[in-house]
């Protein structure tokens, strides 16, 4: 990256904190950015907002391999913008953050980092001996942040999804010039409202319904609707995945996946498969996750109260009644799966062999519940994995084989204290 350009400012570098395992299993195969707030990643809602394109940026030691395949780098020389991956950025945000002087750092009343504008010198030398963000080095100003805001925990993305879905839809229906969808009584598809719209490329298979008096409505190149379905909006479809029936309400399914039965105010980042009946709500999936048929998930405590969720450890409040399940990436489910309210499921687990309800918080590559749960072999969960995405025509890199081993390692010691317990 360049040096300080007079009309564009310091090259953005999103970074991770310490904190980002606080995002849950869904972070752990991915950048923060690349986690889905709303109807765009946060790194394309950085761009979009702050009219830079984000060329580098720093991120925990298992994904680096990753840059170079989504199209980053490592930061350069010079002075630069420094910005928490985990920054939701909005209008109001970007006019804090980018009027930072030189040698400040913007943090959270908490202490948590949220940006600076430095030399890469003295942001590695900060990051190093900081134990918090108030002991930075001589020459720095701390402000408290006002407007910039950062997720905290897990159930935030659900948050940020459902405040933020709306208005991304109609700004992507704009940027792509996808056209209105006319209802066709002869075709057996009924519309109600003025904002359904389809690319040129999806395919609708009456008789089907599609309601957008609550929200907009798109659907992207190659997706189908298959018929029996039902869309209540805010509902983006992504490119190539299919509904094959069921009722879709306030939800993002990213590219690439299989939809079938109930889902209410979820995200699917992609390529995953819900192929079957059950109810999904309020939940977030990471990619390559398959559900097994009438897997269901709770979103509702009884009393009606808050939520409280599994991060590590600790049981957090998520601040949420209604709250479903957090599922990382290549997590497979039993058929007649049933997940607790707020449960927390890690990255490539094999869930089968619970007697009722599921645990709420099972760590990454564990294989089966109970006395019988063990590791998920880590070369025979890379075969699954080879497996399932050739199926869909995409190759695992060697990129992706290295931040999964990478999170098979980081997780051991939670993944062991779990299959410890399982065993009294």
């Amino acid at each position: 990256m360049s040096r300080v350009d007079e009309e564009t400012g310091p090259g953005i570098v999103l970074f991770e904190d310490g904190q980002a395992e606080s995002l849950g299993p869904v972070a752990l195969l991915r950048p923060v950015f690349d986690l889905v707030g709303g109807g765009r990643t946060l790194r394309d809602r950085v761009a979009h907002v702050s009219g830079r394109p984000v060329r580098a940026a720093l991120v925990r030691p298992h994904l680096r391999a990753l840059l170079p395949e989504l199209g980053l780098m490592s930061p350069g020389e010079g002075e630069q913008l420094f910005l928490n991956s985990a920054c939701v950025l909005d209008p109001d945000g970007w006019a804090e953050i980018s009027a930072l002087p030189s040698g400040t750092i913007l943090a959270t009343p908490e202490g948590r980092p949220v940006a600076a504008r430095m030399e890469l010198a003295h942001w590695q030398s900060f990051v190093t001996v900081r134990q918090d963000v108030t002991s930075s080095l001589p020459g720095q100003t701390i402000r408290v942040a006002q407007s910039a805001r950062i997720l905290r925990h897990s159930p935030e993305l659900i948050t940020v999804h459902e405040a933020l879905l709306d208005a991304d839809i109609r700004e992507l229906q704009r940027a792509v010039k996808a056209p209105p969808v006319p209802p066709s009584a002869s075709e057996g598809i009924f519309v109600r409202g003025e904002e359904v719209f389809a690319e040129e490329g999806a395919c609708l298979q009456g008789p089907l319904a599609i309601d957008a008096t609550a929200g907009p409505i798109l659907l992207r190149r190659g997706s189908r609707l298959a018929p029996f379905t039902l869309l209540e909006g805010p509902v983006l479809v992504g490119e190539g995945t299919q509904v094959l029936g069921g009722r879709i309400a306030q939800s993002y399914l990213g590219p690439g996946c299989m939809v079938r039965g109930e889902v209410a105010g979820s995200v699917f980042l992609g390529w995953s498969n819900k192929a079957h009946d059950g109810f999904v709500g309020h939940s977030y999936l990471g990619a390559w996750v398959n559900l097994g048929a009438m897997t269901t998930t709770s979103n509702l405590k009884n009393t009606y109260g808050e939520v409280r969720v599994p991060i590590g450890e600790t049981l957090v409040s998520s601040g949420r009644s209604k709250l479903g399940s957090m599922v990382g990436d290549h997590t497979k489910t039993a058929i007649g799966t049933l997940l607790a309210t707020g449960s927390t499921i890690g990255v490539g687990v094999n869930l089968f062999g619970a007697s009722g309800l599921a645990p709420r918080a099972v760590p990454s590559f564990v294989w089966g519940l109970g006395a019988g749960a063990r590791e998920h072999e880590l070369e025979r969960c890379l075969q699954t994995a080879e497996r399932v995405t050739a199926r869909r025509g995409v190759a695992l890199s060697e990129p992706q084989r290295t931040a999964l081993r990478g999170a098979f390692a980081v997780s051991a010691a939670e993944r062991w204290r779990f299959l410890e317990r399982a065993r009294v």
